[in-house]
């Protein structure tokens, strides 16, 4: 079940006024014992002797917590998903940002942002480290990790000694694999990568380090497969499929900026639009883009290049 390798988490962002007389708490872990609705998360940080020790020691970063009322249905931290120990260590190691990004610095201009997640079950990038995307969509600042899935900021810039905590509404999730990210939620199946992965070239992008995929949206697979009905073997079909990878490399939105990139097919891509907000490759638009996978990223486009 998808859910035993995924664990959901948020945050909330809203200006916060201090007294004058409230002392900024010592750490992270003391900032989160002092909040009344992430206990959740504040319980599993305290069970694990190594998250402990990050969230009290941890400096220069922003922490992306999610409320108890996240959790429908999830309240007892000894039960499923919580009781996966791996899974809660990685995502609570995910959640914090390298940097301070206060809520005010979020803006429709996404940022990708390093995180301390680096287990490599979850990394196989050779920046080493996880990342997270933040950026302001329809007026609301949001946070997006594995998944493709995205979190409002409900209540932010809780400061700590040496941090941000952001409160947001809504489940985040690991990194998975291309194919596993591929029928998972919110995604809808992709046909292409579903039959990337029945030619074989999905199992070895899988497994190697630093892909940037590019797949197309349902409608368009069809007319792909319909104008190559004809020919004498799907492996040239399979051939063509190597134009929408790029590896080595990951290309996150902040990547389209003009420039050509080489694909698997030996072949060039340009890749644009991150100043004007409509990225494309080779001036087709991505319809959903920076889906952050274990070993990368994947970018659906609205029609075949």
């Amino acid at each position: 079940m998808m859910l035993s390798k995924t664990l959901f988490f948020t945050c909330a962002v809203a200006p916060l006024s201090y007294a004058a007389v409230a002392a900024v708490p010592p750490n992270a872990l003391a900032l989160l014992e002092q909040q009344k609705d992430v206990t959740i998360i504040t319980s599993l940080i305290k069970r694990d002797p190594v998250l402990t020790k990050l969230y009290k020691e941890v400096k220069d970063v922003t922490i992306t917590t999610a409320v108890d009322s996240a959790f429908i249905g999830f309240k007892d931290i000894n039960t499923p998903p919580f009781n996966d120990l791996g899974t809660v260590r990685a995502i609570l190691q995910y959640i914090v940002l390298e940097g301070l990004y206060p809520t005010s610095s979020i803006t429709t201009k996404a940022k990708y942002v390093s995180t301390k997640l680096t287990n490599s079950s979850y990394v196989n990038i050779s920046r080493g480290k996880q990342v997270g995307r933040l950026v302001e969509e329809n007026g609301k600042k949001t946070v997006t990790l594995g998944l493709d899935l995205t979190s409002n900021i409900i209540q932010g810039n809780l400061k700590f000694n040496g941090g941000i905590l952001h409160k947001i509404d809504t489940p985040l999730s690991n990194p998975l694999s291309i194919k596993e990210t591929a029928v998972a939620a919110p995604l809808v199946e992709n046909y292409a990568i579903s039959n990337l992965s029945s030619f074989g070239l999905l199992d070895r992008l899988d497994k190697t380090k630093d892909v940037t995929l590019f797949s197309i949206s349902n409608p368009a697979w069809e007319k792909l497969i319909n104008s190559k009905i004809t020919l004498p073997s799907l492996k040239s079909l399979v051939e063509d499929l190597k134009y929408y990878v790029i590896t080595p490399g990951v290309y996150y939105g902040d990547s389209f900026t003009g420039r050509s990139v080489q694909t698997l097919s030996g072949d060039s891509v340009t890749l644009a639009g991150y100043n004007n907000g409509q990225l494309t490759v080779n001036g087709v638009k991505v319809v959903q883009g920076d889906i952050i996978t274990i070993n990368g990223v994947l970018h659906i486009l609205e029609r075949y290049v």
